[in-house]
């Protein structure tokens, strides 16, 4: 089975549980984009992608996670951020928007 054909199979086989997994832990448009991205890993990692249908599937739900949690972490940073500079003073002749 060449590399596309194995990616296929996998993608086909654990997609939607990959996805479901994602909708439990957040909403349906981060849970996409986080499949995707777990996916994408999929695919740039093949070659450690487990033969084994539970176990890939447990690899996905890792990968799936950290990206997740990477989003998330991020998404925190900017609301963090965005905080700080609406109490930062404006200088002036600096309009406020």
């Amino acid at each position: 089975m060449n590399r596309e054909e194995r990616f296929t199979e996998v993608f086909a086989r654990d997609y939607r549980e990959v996805y479901r997994f994602l909708l439990r832990r957040t909403d349906p448009d981060v849970a996409r984009e986080i499949a995707q991205e777990t996916f994408t890993t999929a695919w740039q990692r093949l070659e450690k992608v487990p033969d084994d249908p539970e176990a890939s599937r447990a690899w996905l739900y890792t990968v799936a996670r950290n990206h997740l949690l990477h989003h998330n972490r991020a998404h925190q940073r900017r609301a963090a951020l965005a905080i700080r500079l609406a109490g930062e003073p404006h200088f002036a002749g600096e309009s406020p928007d």
